[in-house]
């Protein structure tokens, strides 16, 4: 059983989670996500409502009613009990959305969103082929221009970001 608090996410599935996670502590042989290392203590004091906080974060996904949403949700870890906050960010969130890839640039400190999918969009498609960008430290979304050939509409897929690309 997990121990949280905070408001927990209302019957979430088919949705991202991605750890945002200092990379040195990602890479801490006893990394405990109810504690931080001892060398990493000084992070313990943390403003929870700040983006640096090593968090989990869950977009979109499928509600009870099993209507795709564009929730964004943070798991706040290293700490007991583990905490659930919304996230406010500005700018205009991508379309509600379940069966996405998301993934951490931490150089750029940016959380990337791609595809999904949405059965309550018009036809043809109900498959997304867009790219947006959470920008942790601006705390805003980024719809991002695609040019040249895309890998097209897609779901259920996953996606990594290695080295720079």
């Amino acid at each position: 059983v997990i121990q949280s608090e905070g408001r927990e996410p209302d019957g979430m599935n088919f949705h991202a989670a991605c750890p945002v996670i200092e990379p040195s502590l990602e890479s801490h042989r006893s990394f405990n996500v109810y504690k931080l290392p001892t060398e990493f203590k000084f992070l313990q004091d943390f403003d929870s409502s700040k983006f640096q906080a090593p968090s989990i974060y869950f977009f979109g996904g499928r509600n009870e009613e099993g209507i795709a949403t564009n929730s964004l949700r943070r798991l706040i870890i290293c700490r007991k009990p583990l905490t659930w906050t919304e996230v406010q960010v500005d700018g205009k969130p991508p379309s509600p959305r379940f069966g996405h890839s998301m993934n951490y640039f931490a150089p750029s400190n940016i959380l990337v969103i791609y595809g999904g999918r949405n059965d309550e969009r018009p036809e043809p498609y109900s498959c997304f082929d867009d790219i947006h960008i959470l920008a942790l430290e601006q705390k805003a979304w980024i719809h991002v221009t695609q040019h040249g050939i895309s890998p097209g509409p897609r779901f259920s897929h996953s996606a990594d970001i290695a080295g720079s690309k």
